[in-house]
């Protein structure tokens, strides 16, 4: 899947990016998939951090990660340091007060393009 963007003056259409994966995950408690595409698993590092494993690696670490978090206070999602590898990343999420708190939220959705 991808965007297709047609050139002017009858150039041919180009193919700019593609869904690569994308997960539903519920991340409180034992933090598991509800449904998923792409990814191998899931891995609950600790309060408000998580890894999750591509099931076919990346070419390289240059790809897209965007995604929302649900959560009855207020979430946040980002990734740990930048950290993205061609088989994994890990993502962070938390609250903001006066400064940031990391939180297990009630679910995460993610995309990844490359």
């Amino acid at each position: 899947m991808g965007i297709s963007l047609k050139g002017s003056f009858g150039t041919p259409e180009l193919t700019q990016w593609g869904i690569r994966a994308w997960a539903l995950a519920q991340c409180s408690g034992s933090a598991h998939f509800d449904a998923e595409n792409g990814f191998s698993s899931l891995v609950d590092n600790g309060a408000g951090s998580f890894t999750f494993h591509f099931s076919t690696n990346m070419p390289d670490s240059n790809y897209v990660i965007t995604g929302s978090t649900g959560r009855n206070g207020q979430p946040h999602f980002s990734l740990t340091g930048n950290a993205r590898q061609a088989d994994e990343f890990t993502i962070a999420t938390g609250t903001w007060g006066t400064s940031y708190n990391n939180v297990d939220c009630d679910s995460v959705m993610l995309v990844v393009c490359k």
